[in-house]
């Protein structure tokens, strides 16, 4: 048979076959690399299962850098700066007095009008969590800082792996129920105030904790911890650009539409965001749109009242602090 001369179309023809099948071998590659999982080939059908979940997820509306004592000194508007319009300050953690940058970070985040969010972490193995979440709420404010935060979130997070302090000892139903008993009282004690919860998959529906679930927490909206892969985390790197390829592993009995922010990494360029002395930074997108906090005034109150009833909740304080 005589054999027909190739032609510059066909040979376009085949090097887009070529091309094709080169960039479906380094998707699959590289969402194996960062995801786990293989995206699907070109051309292929998305369930519909998949599909809805991959339109479901709420634009965000803020990015928020959550920070405490370990991170130095905060300069909230080089936060501003560089598109942080949300922070999420830490008040306490269990029954040790309140952070000694809370009320200072919360002053000066305030005074720029950025919405300012608090949370505080549950210790578990204090056995104490309705006395915890009481002690966690008087921290909240003072004289000082009248005002309070927009959201409080309950960081839950210890009791699953081993911990020097004896967490990890707590049975798994007993665990639960010190969880569910601390979020229910603190949130009792901030109302109207929103108590978000902090958790991940990890931790919520570990073998430990998911046989006792009782369904509780969808009455809670969901601040949820899932780090990207350290690859695709760097200095160019956006939530708003990988939201929309990102399945996140959302814990149970929650789904897409009960998350209210989203920690996706601790690599955060620190001292870029305005931080003074950690070098990487917690950064998360919140799904909510939030009202500007409103500054405190410059002169603090003098209400008799609440004088003594914060020189009393001080003195309570004391008296119960754990080293923690």
């Amino acid at each position: 048979m005589q054999q027909l001369p190739i032609t510059k179309s066909d040979l376009k023809k085949i090097e887009k076959v070529h091309f094709e099948r080169w960039r479906t071998l380094l998707l699959t590659i590289g969402a194996k690399r960062f995801t786990g999982s293989a995206l699907p080939m070109p051309g292929s059908k998305i369930p519909n299962q998949e599909r809805n979940k991959e339109m479901t997820y709420p634009h965000p509306q803020h990015l928020a850098l959550d920070i405490s004592k370990h991170q130095g000194e905060f300069y909230p508007a080089r936060a501003r700066y560089r598109d942080f319009t949300a922070i999420i300050g830490r008040c306490s953690i269990g029954f040790a007095p309140r952070d000694p940058r809370y009320l200072e970070n919360k002053i000066k985040t305030e005074r720029l009008g950025i919405p300012w969010l608090s949370y505080s972490v549950n210790w578990p193995i204090n056995g104490q969590p309705a006395r915890e979440a009481i002690a966690t709420a008087s921290l909240l404010t003072d004289q000082t800082s009248p005002l309070m935060p927009i959201k409080v979130v309950a960081d839950i997070e210890l009791g699953v792996l081993e911990h020097k302090a004896g967490h990890h000892t707590i049975p798994g139903a007993e665990l639960y129920e010190i969880n569910k008993e601390y979020i229910l009282t603190l949130q009792k004690q901030v109302a109207p105030i929103e108590v978000i919860i902090y958790t991940g998959k990890w931790y919520w529906n570990s073998p430990k904790l998911l046989p006792h679930i009782d369904g509780y927490e969808k009455n809670f909206r969901l601040w949820h911890a899932e780090y990207l892969h350290p690859d695709r985390v760097g200095d160019h790197v956006s939530p708003y650009d990988i939201k929309s390829t990102w399945h996140l592993l959302i814990p149970a009995p929650w789904t897409e539409k009960d998350i209210f922010a989203w920690q996706w990494t601790s690599k955060g360029q620190g001292r870029k965001f305005g931080i003074s002395d950690s070098i990487s930074i917690d950064q998360n997108v919140i799904y909510d749109k939030l009202p500007d906090s409103t500054p405190p005034p410059d002169d603090p109150p003098t209400d008799p009242a609440t004088d003594a009833r914060l020189l009393s909740l001080e003195k309570w304080r004391e008296d119960i602090a754990d080293v923690t």
